[in-house]
C-alpha cells in the first residue's frame, strides 16, 4: 500500500483500511521518508515517516492492531516502537524493511 505523505491527514486516516499480515494481524509502518519510500517498500507497508508518529498516535490506537515497524537500518524504527509503547500501543521492531 502507498500512501503519499502529503494526502496523510488526521481527516483522511481513520478512513484507510491497514492491511494486516495474515494470521499475525500486525499493521507494517514504514517510518522512512517519502523519497526512501519511494525507491523500495514491503508490499504490505503503510508510509508513516517517524517525525509524524506522534501526530497519527491517536489514529494508530484506533487500529487495535499490533504495530511493527521497519526503516532503512533499523534505528528509526526502535525509535518509533519506543514512542509508540509510550501511548500503550503493541509496537514491534521489524528492523530494516528490506527484510520484509
Amino acid at each position: 500500500m502507498f500512501y503519499p505523505h502529503e494526502m496523510i491527514s488526521r481527516r483522511n486516516l481513520p478512513e484507510l483500511t491497514p492491511k494486516p499480515f495474515p494470521k499475525k494481524g500486525a499493521i507494517l509502518l514504514d517510518v522512512r521518508t517519502l523519497p526512501e519510500y519511494a525507491e523500495g517498500h514491503a508490499e504490505e507497508a503503510i508510509l508513516m515517516p517517524l517525525e509524524d508518529i506522534d501526530f497519527f498516535k491517536g489514529v494508530i490506537k484506533e487500529w487495535r492492531r499490533p504495530i511493527l515497524t521497519c526503516s532503512g537500518t533499523g534505528v528509526r524504527s526502535k525509535k518509533a516502537v519506543r514512542r509508540l509503547r509510550k501511548e500503550g500501543i503493541p509496537a514491534f521492531d521489524g528492523g530494516s524493511w528490506e527484510k520484509w
